[in-house]
């Protein structure tokens, strides 16, 4: 009986494995599909995230990021992302929140956009050493220069691998696609949106925080026939409390 409930649970695993790299191998394809030149930009992007309990099951999201543009010469975005979640067990948590992002397109030039999210946090397993987990978020979008709500669909993976014998060493990889599900007067058009690609290393500098650095590939697929394609030193610190 106990070989039989631990093969239906390695079987179990390995599906859920194949599902989510299977959606996300299908997303990041169609980013070099496209026909459109591109152009390139170095950037600098900041994160700090904290994930914080309110009691046994409930929890808290705050978050901030510094974008940092043309070649990391200035501030192109700020972020400011809360939400409250609730845990279902310890490997699945429902989250919902509202984001305000402050977009500099060119010099004086701002677009605001107000954001509520859903999204869902999951662990799906071990993969060899590491920790394969998801996050599958819903947005709402309202900006500055249209009437029109933009929904849009993302689709995260991270895998962590331990590179030290304590383990508080790491090497972390994630994927992450978007996908917009409609068009709107705000200039955005339905469909693969954008990939983001991250290799980095990670380090638990104590209980509860981790600081991660590492390379971010981004494709932007744009309204416009000019496509994005940044190369970002993403730096962040993550926080549980």
């Amino acid at each position: 009986m106990n070989q039989h409930l631990s093969l239906s649970s390695w079987v179990s695993t390995k599906v859920r494995i194949g599902c989510v790299l299977a959606c996300l191998l299908a997303g990041s394809l169609l980013a070099p599909v496209s026909q459109a030149d591109t152009v390139s930009d170095g950037q600098l992007w900041l994160n700090t995230t904290g994930i914080g309990k309110l009691g046994d099951n409930w929890r808290i999201w705050l978050e901030g990021q510094a974008r940092f543009t043309d070649d990391a010469g200035r501030l192109g975005q700020s972020i400011l992302r809360s939400g409250l979640g609730y845990a279902l067990n310890d490997n699945l948590t429902l989250w919902a929140g509202h984001a305000y992002i402050v977009t500099d397109t060119a010099p004086g030039s701002d677009v605001d956009e107000q954001r509520f999210w859903q999204q869902a946090t999951w662990t799906i397993g071990q993969l060899g050493k590491g920790t394969l987990s998801a996050r599958s978020r819903l947005e709402q979008r309202w900006f500055s220069t249209g009437d029109d709500t933009a929904w849009r669909f993302r689709q995260f993976l991270r895998y962590t691998h331990p590179i030290s014998a304590d383990s508080r060493w790491y090497a972390a990889v994630t994927e992450e696609v978007f996908i917009a599900l409609n068009s709107t007067d705000s200039g955005i058009d339905s469909g693969f949106d954008q990939n983001r690609l991250f290799v980095g290393v990670g380090y638990a500098a104590s209980k509860g925080i981790n600081l991660e650095a590492g390379y971010l590939n981004q494709y932007i697929n744009t309204s416009t026939s000019v496509n994005a394609f940044n190369h970002i030193l993403s730096l962040s610190m993550f926080a549980r409390f």
